[in-house]
């Protein structure tokens, strides 16, 4: 949680942030009419920053706890799908992935996904994998828990349902009298139930965040690749890594099938592939829905998959040198780029509320950026001081605001407030500010605040 303050909110954060920090009646709004992905974050976002407050670090710092409990689970996972060392390996190499480390600063859903989904493999093999000897509660109470965790996930964000796509695929690698069939339909049901409201709000079709996704190509998958893996060099012993198991795994047909071994080295890779595969069809005949932040809940399975590889190295100078390459590798990655390199809207709005006055007006460019901004002016200017929003239009504090026309600001342009403050970058505005003067300039990290005059 190193600094985890110290940058400013970004265009997505400004999206959680405000819904974040809302209503419980906003957010259900937001979810119905919006986009109902990240909802069950933003709810959890809403209890936390009742208890630690709204400042970035604040609402960052569950992102934070997140990654440490993902860490955590992918420790108990790896004990209780292989050993304790490769539970141990598998942990060591999450928390020094510098994608999850990315987002384990961030206002968004991306590293609680990461621990959702770990979790729920975790669950998964304890509803699959059970001890015989238990009693029956003891049993029944992961069936439950896997079910309504499965739900929640889609909730934080709907790439869980990939994941649970591969735990279904790797029952295919049991012995059919080996899985406990009853168990799992109690999963589903739990699971039916709660996600009946993910449904509905699917089926209005608001989904608009997801308009902007482009068509994936055969490079594009190779890029997200590298980089969950981290690049470079990290890359080649991860993979090379992973393939040891890939190969491995393929032998095992060669022999006995549905062992527990196989079943185990499957789960791990299906969880690395199927998302994967999944969101390529998606995108391919329903919808581009592939993006690369996306993709993060394949991360601990990367994990999984190469601390297993690391543990049976026979060779045991070649496992510490790998191990080493990519610890080291990764901590360098993640001192290079830690605290990321963000648009600066906190110093923006600083300036803004020292020489701003209530009738003056405001235009945020590119208008997505709104969201960052109604976050900060809300929290340094007092209602009765703000300046007018003209563009985008709406009260601060709302998360819906509304784009103007030409004409419309052709209007205010000429008759309206004497000062003009434009945020961002007036050149991404959707209308020029010609016949005023253009009278204050000042930069900021990928931004400008200036002020256009009435001659």
């Amino acid at each position: 949680m190193l600094h985890i303050g110290s940058r400013s909110v970004w265009y997505d954060e400004g999206v959680s942030a405000i819904a974040g920090t809302s209503s419980w009646d906003e957010i259900e709004h937001q979810s119905r009419t919006f986009d109902p992905n990240m909802s069950g974050y933003h709810a959890l976002l809403y209890l936390w920053h009742s208890v630690v407050g709204d400042s970035e670090a604040a609402l960052r710092s569950l992102s934070a706890v997140a990654f440490a409990g993902a860490v955590l689970m992918v420790v108990a996972l790896g004990r209780r799908l292989h050993d304790a060392r490769t539970g141990l390996l598998a942990g060591l190499l999450l928390a020094v992935s510098p994608f999850v480390v990315r987002y384990g600063q961030e206002m968004r859903s991306y590293s609680l996904e990461v621990l959702v989904v770990t979790t729920l493999t975790y669950l998964f093999v304890r509803v699959v994998d059970r001890n015989d000897a238990d009693a029956p509660a003891l049993q029944s109470w992961p069936a439950i828990a896997y079910g309504a965790t499965a739900a929640f996930g889609c909730y934080v964000h709907m790439y869980t349902v990939f994941v649970v796509a591969a735990h279904v695929a790797s029952l295919a690698l049991l012995e059919p009298a080996r899985i406990p069939w009853a168990q799992l339909r109690r999963s589903a049901r739990w699971f039916a139930l709660l996600i009946v409201p993910m449904l509905l709000w699917l089926a209005a079709g608001p989904s608009e965040q997801l308009g902007w996704i482009a068509r994936p190509s055969p490079v594009d998958f190779v890029t997200v690749a590298l980089q969950i893996v981290g690049g470079g060099l990290v890359a080649l012993v991860l993979f090379a890594l992973v393939g040891a198991v890939v190969v491995g795994f393929a032998r095992t047909f060669t022999r006995r099938w549905r062992t527990r071994a196989q079943w185990a080295d499957g789960l791990g890779l299906l969880w690395l592939v199927m998302p994967f595969v999944l969101s390529a069809l998606v995108s391919t005949v329903v919808k581009p829905i592939f993006l690369s932040r996306y993709m993060i809940v394949v991360v601990p399975a990367v994990a999984l998959v190469a601390a297993s590889a690391l543990t049976r190295l026979r060779a045991r100078p070649i496992a510490i040198g790998a191990l080493s390459v990519v610890v080291i590798g990764s901590l360098v990655t993640v001192d290079r780029g830690y605290g990321g390199n963000k648009t600066n809207w906190r110093d923006a709005v600083d300036y803004l509320a020292a020489y701003a006055t209530p009738t003056d007006g405001v235009v945020v460019c590119p208008a997505k950026a709104r969201l960052p901004v109604t976050y900060y002016v809300t929290r340094k200017i007092p209602a009765s001081l703000r300046p007018i929003p003209l563009s985008p239009g709406g009260e601060w504090g709302k998360f819906r605001v509304r784009r103007v026309s030409k004409v419309t600001a052709a209007g205010w342009l000429s008759r309206g407030p004497e000062h003009i403050w434009v945020l961002g970058k007036a050149r991404r505005c959707d209308f020029t500010f010609a016949g005023r003067e253009h009278s204050v300039s000042v930069g900021f990290q990928g931004m400008a605040v200036e002020r256009f005059d009435r001659n």
